[in-house]
C-alpha cells in the first residue's frame, strides 16, 4: 500500500521504503513526513500495531541550468 499521495511505497517485511514516482523535485518540495503502520496478526482483531514516523529529505542534483541577468 503507497502512502502520502502515492509518493512512496514501503516493501512488505524487507524494511524498504521505495518511491513511486521517478520525478521528485527538491526545489518544490524538500522533505516529506511518511507515517508508516505495522500490524501482527494480519491486522485482524486482537492484533498489535505501531506506527512510526519516517523523514524522507530530498537531496539535490544539478538538473536546472544556471540563469543570468544581464545587468
Amino acid at each position: 500500500m503507497c502512502g502520502v499521495m502515492r509518493l512512496f511505497c514501503p516493501v512488505i517485511r524487507r524494511g524498504i521504503l521505495r518511491t513511486a514516482v521517478p520525478d521528485l523535485d527538491r526545489e518544490t518540495q524538500d522533505q516529506y513526513l511518511v507515517v508508516l503502520q505495522a500490524k501482527d496478526m494480519g491486522g485482524h482483531l486482537g492484533g498489535l500495531s505501531g506506527t512510526t514516523t519516517v523523514t524522507v529529505k530530498l537531496t539535490d542534483v544539478n538538473d536546472n541550468p544556471p540563469h543570468f541577468t544581464q545587468s
